[in-house]
């Protein structure tokens, strides 16, 4: 027999007796829903979704259980530490302020407050108070002293694309979750780097991630939410797990009980220095 001749042979023979060699599993999505159940948007109807959930908070004022760790996962080693109650406020667009309580005794740990620009960090018990620009220009082996509050608050209220930046889609569904990943590019000089990016569950289309990078491509920040509820008639997250792995700490925020739009004079947001407290100043100590 010819060589085309046996191979269509041998093609007409495998497709008569298909069904004895053609297996069918029905394939279910390890995370996610099921592909009837998925919800579909373009990158224009996210966009829109961000904005107006961006623009129905204007200010929160939440009691939360904080729990902080120390170490990171490239390390191969992470401590937790005792939950502490916390009280948050955020005015947008860019106070915030977080107070912290010790467990059971409930006096103050930590006070930290930043308008966006510069913060304060007062430890009562160490009668100690840092201050300085939110940006870590030296970074300290001490890990706690590299937090500032600026990083929470970029966490906790995600910006939506701006003036300058560009936003691109990417569909990431396969057999094991379903997301739309929003990427925001930004130019930088010649080039165009990766900002952050913007993850979106597509069984509601709700924000369960936010990733920011450096300019290098490294992460910063790598922020989940979670146990989404409704407060004031607003979708809002009831769990947030924030990691910054290149300054090695992280925390899990629980809110408790949150208040939305509710008024916050910039009274809430001042932070005195009381009598006899060590002042350090970082900006003084980062310049050569």
């Amino acid at each position: 027999m010819p060589p085309r001749a046996l191979l269509a042979f041998l093609l007409a023979t495998v497709m008569l007796n298909s069904a004895c060699i053609v297996r069918r599993w029905r394939v279910q999505r390890r995370h996610q829903p099921s592909a009837s159940q998925l919800a579909t948007a373009s990158l224009d109807e996210l966009l829109t979704r961000l904005r107006t959930w961006d623009q129905q908070i204007k200010t929160i004022n939440a009691t939360v259980n904080l729990e902080p760790s120390l170490g990171s996962v490239n390390k191969g080693e992470i401590e937790e530490y005792k939950e502490v109650r916390a009280f948050v406020l955020i005015r947008k667009p860019s106070m915030f302020r977080m107070i912290g309580l010790y467990p059971v005794v409930r006096n103050r740990a930590f006070d930290m407050v930043t308008d966006g620009a510069q913060f304060k960090i007062h430890f009562p018990a160490r009668n100690k108070l840092v201050t300085g620009q939110n940006r870590v220009e030296k970074p300290s082996a001490k890990k706690l002293e590299n937090i500032r509050p600026q990083h929470i608050f970029e966490a906790l209220v995600v910006r939506p694309p701006g003036e300058g930046e560009i936003p691109v889609l990417e569909n990431r569904t396969d057999e094991d979750d379903a997301y739309y990943i929003v990427h925001i590019l930004r130019r930088r000089g010649e080039t165009t780097v990766l900002d952050r990016n913007l993850w979106f569950e597509r069984a509601n289309l709700r924000l369960v991630r936010q990733v920011i990078f450096d300019e290098r491509g490294d992460i910063l920040t790598d922020a989940r939410y979670e146990d989404y509820k409704t407060d004031s008639g607003v979708a809002f997250p009831h769990r947030f797990v924030i990691s910054r792995p290149q300054d090695e700490y992280g925390f899990k925020l629980s809110v408790q009980k949150v208040d939305l739009n509710k008024l916050l004079d910039d009274e809430k947001f001042v932070l005195e220095t009381p009598a006899g407290t060590e002042v350090v100043n970082l900006v003084r100590e980062e310049r050569p």
